[in-house]
């Protein structure tokens, strides 16, 4: 081996070896901290305590409140609104056992969405795709990490900013016909990802109908439609395929991987969370391959148009070109023109430049190039 080589192998293993410590350091649990952005003021913490009979809802100051609270009712849920306080999540982590890898996952939004299955725990990690308003030339999509965490005595669910996606399932634990079903805290981890899967399919199909009345006007008008409309609707839609495909195996490997967290009567409540996920999947790219057809379709049509144009100049100077050479043929100074003596040379000219003239255009029209 030449001393090149020799170089180069060392320095591909020292590459190595500061890849697999940077990798270390940041599974680290020390050093876990919250990776996105700041989408909320100062974090909250809701505990709601529930059993058949009743309901209580309590908002925790601080997570050392959820010792004392946690073992006080058969079914415990607490949400967590905000992430960028990583001592914070670290302290919940740390009174209800979360591992250390599961709270990394929780703070790096990033994460891809994943699920994880144990005898002691159910881990899930999602992405919840909204869309603030239904203007087609603005970047509204909102994007937002879920994390679940379930055990046999309480689940807690983790979001990055305020969401009214689960405000349906904190209704229904407030009638007591429903309350009994949630107290199954498999079941109330179903809902959740249920909201979830309908929050993302209720967003594609309000994309889904704008993006055919963008087309419709696009039929209609050409000139209406700004292809930056397009490629903004185009891209959330790439975006969101992206992020809601993984949900599929998500729900098929809860559905397949046996715990004793997942009870057989939520069985057909998992299958169908699959279909909708499934559903969804497809919705996402079938809406993407419309807005790119839709988006071809413009640039098709705009470069028709101008081909049409330069087609239109084109004949234009083919016409007039005979006749530019006549008329610097009879522009030319010498004094021996026979022509131009002629009374009749003018009438004449005019003649033959109209004749010219009509030739070509007949030629056009057989040619059907007008």
């Amino acid at each position: 081996m030449n001393k090149t080589s020799h170089s180069k192998l060392l320095s591909l293993v020292q590459r190595r070896r500061e890849t697999r410590s940077a990798n270390k350091r940041r599974t680290c649990p020390f050093e876990a901290s919250y990776q996105g952005v700041k989408r909320s003021g100062e974090p909250t913490l809701k505990l709601r305590l529930f059993s058949p009979e009743h309901l209580k809802e309590l908002t925790l100051n601080s997570p050392d409140e959820l010792s004392s609270q946690l073992a006080s009712t058969p079914a415990s849920w607490l949400h967590c609104t905000g992430l960028h306080n990583s001592d914070l999540i670290h302290q919940i982590g740390e009174l209800t056992n979360i591992p250390p890898l599961i709270r990394e996952d929780i703070l790096h939004t990033s994460t891809h969405p994943r699920v994880d299955i144990t005898d002691d725990y159910v881990f899930a990690h999602l992405r919840l795709v909204s869309r603030e308003d239904h203007a087609l030339d603005s970047d509204n999509i909102d994007l937002q990490s879920c994390s679940f965490f379930l055990t046999k005595d309480y689940l807690l669910s983790f979001s990055e900013a305020p969401t009214v996606t689960f405000d349906i399932i904190k209704e229904r634990l407030q009638s007591p016909q429903a309350r009994p079903r949630f107290v199954s805290l498999d079941y109330l981890f179903w809902a959740l990802l249920d909201a979830i899967t309908h929050q993302n399919l209720s967003t594609i199909s309000t994309l889904h109908d704008q993006l055919f009345l963008l087309d419709q006007e696009l039929v209609k008008d050409i000139a209406s439609t700004t292809s930056v409309s397009l490629y903004n609707l185009q891209r959330e839609a790439s975006v969101i395929q992206r992020l809601t495909r993984p949900n599929r195996d998500i729900t098929s490997a809860l559905l397949h991987q046996t715990s004793p967290l997942l009870s057989e009567q939520i069985t057909p409540f998992l299958q169908d969370l699959r279909d909708y996920s499934i559903t969804t999947s497809e919705e996402a790219e079938s809406l993407r391959e419309f807005a790119a057809a839709s988006r071809e379709y413009l640039l098709s049509e705009s470069n028709q148009r101008l081909n049409n144009v330069m087609k239109i100049l084109t004949v234009i100077s083919t016409i007039f070109l005979p006749l530019s050479f006549l008329a610097a043929v009879y522009g030319m100074n010498f004094r021996h023109m026979p022509e131009l003596s002629q009374p009749i040379a003018y009438p004449l000219f005019w003649l033959t430049s109209l004749l010219l003239s009509g030739l070509s255009l007949l030629f056009f029209r057989k040619k059907k190039w007008l």
